[in-house]
């Protein structure tokens, strides 16, 4: 259900204290309960600097001697590091990130390099240089386009980028922001000139609440999965657009107040997969699934959830629409 005036944290955020939500979702989606992450986390938020350091040489000797003189040693620059790019970014580098990760095998559309270079020579020359190579995409699969074609922008750092990146960050060790930093740089390049081509299938999601409210689960553009669900309540409604899913937990306990006063308290809420905010979709005990009951989340029967929670990942895409 519903986040009010939540910030989105990082896919690894563990916290504690008390948990208050909106009927059945978190205001402040930590719990106590089991975290599902990755295992080792690598902040992105800070730029490596160098220091004024030198060796004991070049310390206790600050000039070199010429003929005639001295001559002081010139300095050492270093580059400046890559710049941060992150949701929104139409910079020559996000076009590089779409191209990376196309070729590395976490897009749903394929980059093909222009005057017949192979994708392996491709793979290497973005390695070594952080530069965009001419090229065009095309999409993997009729389905998958069908949903999400009206997402992608191949110049820019879209949504569909930004969940392909946390996938990548994910299987690399990162913290799953989906801001490309130094340390997804250096992965990045890394990868590529490893060839290291993920194998993982496309998985998406999406929710529409009319004729009937219905989630249906994506694979590589095929429903592998569609069951009847619940959104928000006309005065708590479900956000409609397009996230990746970035916090997860197996279990969760939701309290809160309702729109009209009450309160609650629901122990164990299962399968929670948070993509906007407080928005989750997860499990949830209802006598009927299909109309509006929720306080904003997507409240789907518990063993469908337990097979939807156990098949997608952080950064897996949630598209709500009205229809």
């Amino acid at each position: 259900m519903k986040i009010v005036n939540f910030l989105r944290a990082g896919a690894a955020l563990v916290c504690t204290g008390v948990i208050l939500a909106l009927s059945g979702c978190a205001t402040n989606p930590s719990t106590t309960t089991t975290l599902i992450t990755h295992a080792t986390i690598v902040a992105e938020e800070k730029t490596p600097t160098t220091t004024g350091a030198t060796s004991s040489k070049s310390a206790t000797n600050s000039s070199t001697k010429v003929q005639g003189g001295s001559k002081t040693a010139p300095k050492k620059t270093t580059p400046p590091p890559p710049p941060l790019v992150k949701l929104g970014a139409n910079t020559p580098m996000a076009s590089y990130l779409n191209e990376a990760l196309s070729l590395l095998g976490y897009m749903p559309v394929r980059f093909t390099p222009a005057h017949q270079m192979t994708l392996s020579a491709a793979m290497q020359a973005l390695g070594k240089v952080q530069t965009p190579l001419p090229g065009s995409y095309a999409w993997k699969d009729k389905g998958t386009a069908s949903q999400l074609s009206s997402l992608w922008k191949p110049l820019t750092d879209n949504v569909i980028t930004e969940g392909a990146l946390m996938r990548f960050q994910t299987d690399h060790n990162l913290a799953a922001d989906g801001v490309a930093g130094p340390q997804t740089w250096k992965a990045l390049s890394q990868a590529l000139t490893a060839q290291q081509i993920s194998t993982a299938p496309y998985l998406f999601i999406t929710v529409t609440e009319h004729p009937t409210e219905v989630l249906k689960l994506w694979k590589n553009g095929t429903v592998v999965l569609q069951t009847a669900a619940n959104t928000g309540i006309a005065s708590s409604p479900t956000t409609l657009g397009t996230w990746p899913i970035y916090l997860r937990y197996q279990s969760q306990e939701m309290r809160g107040t309702t729109p009209w006063g009450t309160t609650y308290d629901d122990p164990g809420v299962p399968y929670v997969n948070y993509f906007y905010q407080g928005e989750a979709v997860h499990g949830f005990s209802r006598p009927s699934y299909g109309s509006p009951q929720s306080m904003g989340c997507v409240e789907i029967p518990i063993t469908t959830a337990e097979t939807v929670y156990n098949t997608v990942t952080l950064g897996t895409l949630v598209s709500v629409r009205s229809s």
